[in-house]
């Protein structure tokens, strides 16, 4: 309504009418509106992030990589080697996984166009389980034995996982500590690294802790798979092997072996 000239009121005309009114639905509508789209917002950022969880669960871990790519690719052939062309493949396949090998180790390996089959698989193993097999739990060691078997490149696996019934690991070791303590020095830190780290401060020396041995066959044995297992050495080196008689006691010295790695120790 609107007043008039005479003094009276006036009906406001139905197109003004209309127009208020659709001005108030429209304000009435709006916060609807925005609720909407947030709503849509919500929904399509929860959909996002759900594909990527999926990607991300998809993934494969670098233990899952050898396990269920590399492993079943080297039982293809006999040979110990990869092609440059199954290198090339498995690194691209790793890349899709997120699993990537340094620069340096990814020039050496398209240079030498193949690689040892078991050394890069532990490369890649090494991602996840860490980079010295030695600190691998038992169970981890026993599989990576077990599948290097499986493929054809170990005789035998001498890592495995005590049964029920037989001695654990911390066992044995209490073992062994006991029976050194007893004949040869009863004050030796066997569980100190102290040696461990004083070693690895030196110029050009790693350091690798190993199990004790029985024997020079056994020692000279383990020795050469533990520096093949920490990569720093392959088939074909040269290597010379120090050791001492009867073994497990200092100052003993008395061995000096060449030996080539690949080689019947």
């Amino acid at each position: 309504m609107k007043h008039n000239d005479l003094g009276g009121y006036a009906p406001i005309p139905d197109r003004v009418s209309q127009a208020y009114t659709r001005s108030a639905l429209n304000l009435k509508e709006e916060p609807m509106r925005k609720r909407k789209v947030s709503m849509a917002l919500v929904m399509a950022m929860l959909l996002i992030l759900a594909a990527v969880t999926a990607v991300a669960a998809a993934l494969l871990s670098g233990r899952e990589f050898v396990q269920e790519v590399m492993q079943p690719k080297a039982q293809e052939s006999l040979s110990a080697q990869w092609s440059e062309t199954e290198v090339q493949e498995l690194l691209r396949i790793a890349g899709e996984n997120g699993l990537t090998l340094s620069e340096s180790q990814q020039a050496l390996l398209l240079a030498r166009g193949g690689y040892d089959k078991e050394e890069l698989m532990r490369l890649f193993v090494k991602l996840d389980l860490g980079q010295d097999p030695g600190t691998w739990s038992i169970e981890d060691q026993a599989w990576y034995g077990q599948m290097l078997m499986d493929i054809g490149l170990y005789a035998e696996n001498h890592n495995t996982v005590p049964e029920e019934g037989e001695a654990t690991e911390a066992q044995m070791l209490q073992v062994l500590q006991t029976y050194i303590h007893d004949r040869y020095d009863p004050d030796a830190p066997l569980t100190d690294e102290t040696v461990y780290r004083q070693l690895a401060l030196s110029w050009g020396v790693v350091p690798l802790i190993m199990k004790e041995q029985t024997s020079t066959d056994a020692l000279f044995e383990a020795s050469v798979n533990e520096t093949q297992a920490a990569s720093i050495v392959r088939d074909g080196d040269l290597v010379v092997i120090t050791a001492g008689v009867p073994v497990g006691m200092s100052g003993t010295t008395n061995i000096l072996k060449a030996h080539v790695v690949g080689d019947p120790a």
